[in-house]
Parts: C-alpha cells; sequence; structure tokens
C-alpha cells in the first residue's frame, strides 16, 4: 500500500511539472512572437480594408512614384471649379485617352489669346477622349484667383470645359523652373495613365496638338 501511494505521488509531481512547461511556453508564444504575428497580420488585413474602401468609393488611380518630369506620373490633385464644386485629375483616370492641362493667369496675355482655342480644341475632340482642364491662379491684378475670377472667365470665353481656382498655384512646380510662373501660361499633356508626355510653356501651338491628336489616336 506504501509502494502504491508513493507510485501515485510521483506520477502527480510528474504531471504537475509538465502542466507548468506548457504554461510557460505558451505565455512565452503570447508575450513575443504571438504579438508580431498579429500586428503583421493587422497590418495586412488594413491593407486589404484600404484598397477595398477605396473601390467601394469608386477611388481609381495609378500608383507612385510621382514627380514633374516628362514620363513621371503627375500625382492626383483636387481643386474648385468656378461653382465650388471639387474637381479631381482622378476623375478623368480610365476615361480620357489624354489630358490637357493648362495653367494661366488673368494679366497673361497670350493666356487670353490660346483660351479660345482651347475651347475649339474641346469642342472638337472632347468626343475622342481628350479632356481640357483650365487652372486659373491669379486675376488681372497678380492677386489670387477666386470663384468670381474664374467665373466672369469661364463666361467671357464661353468656355463648356472645367475651369479651376488655384490660388496656390499647385502646378507652378510642373514650370520648366518649378516654382517660377513667368512662363505662364504652362501646358502639360498627360496619357490615358496621367504619364508626363510633354509641357510648353507660352502660346500653344500646333505641335502641342499633334502630340495630342497622337494620343487620341494610341487610345482608340
Amino acid at each position: 500500500m506504501k509502494h502504491f501511494s508513493l507510485i501515485a505521488v510521483c506520477l502527480l509531481l510528474l504531471l504537475c511539472a509538465a502542466c507548468e512547461k506548457y504554461t510557460a511556453a505558451y505565455e512565452a508564444d503570447a508575450s513575443g512572437d504571438g504579438d508580431e504575428d498579429i500586428s503583421e497580420r493587422d497590418g495586412d488585413e488594413s491593407e486589404i480594408s484600404e484598397e477595398a474602401e477605396n473601390a467601394e468609393n469608386g477611388y481609381d488611380y495609378p500608383p507612385g512614384p510621382y514627380g514633374g518630369e516628362i514620363g513621371d506620373i503627375m500625382a492626383d490633385w483636387t481643386l474648385l471649379d468656378c461653382d465650388g464644386k471639387e474637381v479631381s485629375l482622378s476623375d478623368y483616370y480610365g476615361t480620357a485617352a489624354a489630358v490637357l492641362i493648362n495653367s494661366s493667369a488673368g494679366w497673361c496675355t497670350y493666356c487670353r489669346r490660346e483660351t479660345p482655342k482651347l475651347q475649339e480644341w474641346h469642342t472638337e475632340y472632347a468626343g475622342d477622349g481628350l479632356v481640357i482642364l483650365q487652372a486659373l491662379f491669379e486675376n488681372n491684378a497678380a492677386r489670387p484667383a477666386d470663384a468670381a475670377f474664374c467665373a466672369g472667365w469661364r463666361d467671357q470665353y464661353e468656355l463648356t470645359y472645367p475651369v479651376l481656382v488655384d490660388p496656390e498655384k499647385i502646378f507652378s512646380d510642373y514650370y520648366l523652373i518649378p516654382g517660377q510662373t513667368g512662363g505662364t501660361p504652362l501646358s502639360v499633356v498627360l496619357d490615358a495613365d496621367m504619364k508626363i508626355r510633354f509641357k510648353h510653356e507660352g502660346d500653344i501651338s500646333d505641335s502641342i496638338l499633334e502630340r495630342i491628336l497622337k494620343l487620341l489616336e494610341d487610345g482608340r
């Protein structure tokens, strides 16, 4: 009987030792690598959730890196039009075969001279996938453009393409000398992937239209 009791005690001690080892190993997993794995998993789920949210909200735009040189993808941006409605570059991704962004000012003689030509191009080629966006950064007195000046400009030239207000000069970094807008107007041509294909300062020429038509042809 004494031998049986001694054996029972030994078995009990062995069982307790095994339980302690299992508990220690479980706690180590929970406090160490376990948290790291959960964090990585949460990160993956967060990325998937963000992509799903973007898709649900209809946001679709080429990933970076972005830049301001020929061949770079132009970063997405949002400006207000003359009526206070938000207009984003990403609004035209997937639908435009070519985008012509024209940065202009009220004091700019070339800008006023070429604006009717922009309207002609819009009328002629919008159905082929051309999007023209004109952004006004200053008024006649070289002060930041506002909605009232924008509306007056649009109505004066009877424009039917989007005219935007750009008081922060967001396109100044795209000039040949970044930050220097003395070469106004600036014309930037983007392809369907929002890559910069051509930049030009000064009065627009037929060479710009030729490049645009080539992009429209490629997009058919």
